[in-house]
């Protein structure tokens, strides 16, 4: 259920009794679910009470098979593994809607399937994984290095080269190459700025591991001038 606060109050009460007894709360995003309590609340309703569940088997944990920024690949992870049986769900699906900018800038995307079934999942994942990957590196190229960015930033884990952002404050990265495998991604990139007011552009190799999107671990290197 989407809408915005006013459009779930009205909903509500326009409701009958049963009507409104009916809803499942469980279902209702965080604002709706507010409105839907206010609502009890207002006509002195208590909130249905939820049948016995029957005694559960084991829990099967649910991790992540992988982390994709784009929703149409999510979308396509989620088909291959589907075809295959193995069931999987993003908790942050909803978000799409709502925001979908929000997929491109805040990480979103994780897809998790149950422990038992990781290993296969990863596995027929892998090529999209190492893909995504890619768009992650890419992306934070340009949102953080290019943008300004300084420490470790929270989406994407990771910060550009302190030495190289003293050095150069107008930092810009032109990403040339991208190069994925597993968990690994590297990079060739062109380095523009200006230091002690003359234009400089030199080449560095930039290599990231990343874990469930976010970049764990980096390494770089370049020929930047002795002069830097």
């Amino acid at each position: 259920m989407h809408g915005n606060t006013e459009e779930f109050k009205q909903k509500y009460r326009d409701l009958p009794d049963d009507g409104l007894l009916a809803i499942n709360r469980d279902e209702l995003i965080e604002s709706a679910r507010q409105c839907y309590d206010e609502e009890l609340a207002r006509r002195s309703l208590a909130p249905p009470q939820a049948e016995p569940a029957e005694p559960a088997g084991p829990v099967d944990e649910m991790v992540s098979a992988g982390t994709f920024m784009l929703k149409r690949d999510s979308d396509l992870a989620r088909g291959i593994l589907e075809s295959v049986g193995i069931p999987c769900f993003q908790p942050d699906e909803h978000m799409s809607d709502i925001a979908p900018y929000l997929i491109a800038t805040c990480g979103l995307g994780r897809l998790l399937v149950p422990a038992s079934r990781a290993e296969q999942a990863r596995e027929l994942l892998a090529p999209m994984v190492a893909d995504a990957n890619k768009v992650i590196v890419g992306d934070w190229f340009e949102r953080v290095w290019s943008a300004g960015g300084d420490g470790d930033d929270p989406v994407y884990g990771a910060s550009p080269d302190p030495h190289l952002r003293a050095l150069l404050p107008d930092l810009r990265v032109t990403v040339d190459d991208l190069v994925a495998e597993a968990d690994k991604v590297a990079a060739r990139i062109s380095i523009h700025g200006t230091h002690n007011g003359a234009p400089v552009q030199f080449h560095g190799v930039v290599f990231a591991r990343l874990e469930d999107g976010r970049i764990v671990d980096t390494w770089d290197m370049n020929d930047a001038p002795a002069s830097l």
